[in-house]
């Protein structure tokens, strides 16, 4: 059993993901907690406006709602309903989120058994509960306690990442299909779900799905330069003939991935946070040798990419291919502690020849007891 917590500004947001899941028979609500309404009786406009009340209550805080995730061993689809609801209402408990409202979902869409809960930081006196560091404080002991108490299994030992997510593509492999579409697929996909910041981050994330952009001159002064995408093999070498970005149909141009890199900049820190906790976690280590941290990281989804730049070096980015965002020295809009925490564990992983990000179906992650957290 894992746990994974966001902390969402929109309540309606969050209610409508799930609402959204249960009409397209890919959720149900199977429990809702200090609700004035039994589980038999609550209607969907009656718990969002209860919801809205409550967090009405408080105007100062911006934060007020959560969204956690409780997701169980593959092997363990054989829980009942009444054994996730009462998992779902001790993990609350044990958070110090007894007494609030909240709603329970139950999602079908991935072979990952889990649990969506829905919930309100402010209680009935119209107080914030704290929630700072609430993941490391009191849900990493509250999923020890559960495990322990209902014999979970702790963790999937190897969980394949398109387990997590059965959109996530495979990698584009040439001649095998038409690679037009495929490469069409797998940039909608990175484009939608990562959260990155620069080109060559762009290529570090493409890398993994066989894709490579490669930028072409200038046609006059003040002109963005094009860009040509490949297809490229175990060797990093590109495969065929390009196709120009404007002839695909997402239109991933120069020009437009600007935006979408200046959009993230102001999404990157929080997107990344749980990427740093879990870096933080391990160089906070000083027994852990530079060939196990590189272990580590992979076994968490996060791989390591080494991409090209001037005079024959390269930059070390972490990919991390969980939480769908990318680290290095690059990367804009973190904090100067963010940067320096970076460039610690970069420094580490320096060599080129090590282990590379290359193959999305080769990364595996094991599920550890401190788990991510989601922001």
């Amino acid at each position: 059993m894992v746990a994974r917590i966001e902390e969402v500004t929109q309540m309606s947001s969050i209610l409508h993901y799930n609402e959204q899941k249960v009409l397209s028979a890919k959720a149900s609500l199977i429990d809702c907690c200090n609700f004035p309404l039994p589980l038999q009786q609550i209607t969907s406009s009656f718990y969002q406006s209860y919801l809205k009340h409550r967090n009405n209550l408080n105007l100062r805080s911006q934060v007020k709602s959560l969204h956690i995730m409780l997701s169980f061993s593959p092997d363990q689809t054989n829980l009942s309903l009444e054994q996730l609801r009462g998992l779902s209402r001790e993990y609350m408990a044990l958070i110090g989120f007894r007494d609030q409202p909240h709603l329970t979902y139950q999602h079908m869409d991935t072979t990952v058994p889990h649990l969506h809960i829905v919930t309100t930081a402010i209680d009935s006196n119209g107080n914030r509960i704290n929630t700072s560091n609430l993941w490391k404080r009191l849900s990493i002991p509250a999923v020890e306690i559960l495990v322990e108490k209902h014999n979970l299994h702790r963790t999937p030992k190897h969980l394949d990442l398109t387990q997590l997510d059965k959109k996530r593509p495979t990698r584009l492999q040439y001649g095998t299909s038409a690679t037009k579409h495929r490469m069409e697929h797998i940039i909608r996909f990175v484009q939608k779900r990562y959260c990155l910041t620069h080109l060559a981050e762009w290529n570090a994330v493409l890398a993994s799905y066989g894709i490579r952009a490669v930028t072409l001159a200038k046609r006059s002064t003040g002109a963005h330069p094009g860009l040509l995408y490949f297809s490229i093999d175990s060797q990093n070498k590109n495969i065929g003939t390009g196709i120009l970005a404007n002839q695909l149909k997402t239109k991933p141009t120069y020009r437009n991935l600007e935006r979408l890199f200046k959009m993230n900049s102001f999404r990157i820190s929080a997107r990344s946070r749980e990427t740093r906790i879990q870096l933080s976690l391990l160089l906070s280590n000083r027994q852990i040798s530079d060939d196990l941290l590189s272990s580590e990281l992979s076994k968490r989804g996060i791989g390591i990419y080494h991409a090209p730049v001037q005079d024959g070096e390269s930059k070390v980015m972490l990919v991390d291919h969980v939480h769908h965002c990318v680290l290095s020295s690059l990367s804009q809009g973190l904090a100067k502690e963010a940067y320096q925490q970076i460039a610690s564990a970069l420094k580490r992983l320096q060599d080129p020849n090590g282990p590379c990000d290359r193959n999305i179906t080769e990364l595996k992650t094991t599920t550890q007891k401190a788990y991510r957290k989601r922001f």
